[in-house]
């Protein structure tokens, strides 16, 4: 049997796939229905990444596919700056729920040391893999634009980069 996991996979894979490159593909829709149909994928997208990874306990930032090979020019577009926006909220939501999670986690009752340890490594494996996606070079380019586009979410998101950086940090040395 399929469980809801595999099901996740399955339909985040076929999306990836065949979905999405088709809602980026230009078919001389209205603009509007463009603009419509690209924002809902993209929101669908994030849902079904988060939760997909979020059964194997991971934290994983869907990055929408689109080709912004002229970053200037993509922040001048309002439609793909708000679509843009729309997905640094969603990863700034998902990192205040990691962090928030991790931290009442370790205020939490601890059986000894191993349990201390078991915290420092989980911790150590989620925030270094939110730190590596953040460096990707096309999270990169989505921040670029949006700093083009002089985004009122930049600079919360930023210092969640940094605080992620800094648990990224902390959790290494507490595992020496």
């Amino acid at each position: 049997g399929c469980t809801r996991g595999d099901l996740l996979d399955q339909l985040l894979n076929l999306m990836n796939s065949v979905y999405v490159p088709v809602a980026l593909a230009d078919h001389g829709w209205p603009d509007n229905v463009r603009k419509e149909f690209t924002s809902q994928v993209q929101k669908f997208m994030s849902t079904v990444t988060e939760m997909s990874y979020m059964s194997k306990g991971k934290t994983v930032l869907y990055i929408p596919q689109d080709n912004f090979d002229n970053p200037e020019s993509a922040a001048k577009d309002k439609d793909i700056v708000q679509r843009l926006e729309m997905a640094l909220i969603h990863w700034t939501r998902q990192i205040k729920e990691v962090t928030s999670q991790q931290d009442s986690a370790h205020e939490g009752e601890h059986n000894g040391p191993l349990d201390e340890i078991e915290f420092w490594h989980a911790r150590d494996n989620n925030l270094s893999r939110l730190h590596e996606q953040l460096q990707s070079a096309k999270l990169q380019r989505i921040l670029t634009i949006l700093e083009y586009a002089k985004s009122a979410y930049l600079d919360q998101f930023r210092l969640l980069e940094n605080d992620i950086k800094a648990g990224t940090i902390e959790a290494k040395e507490n595992l020496r």
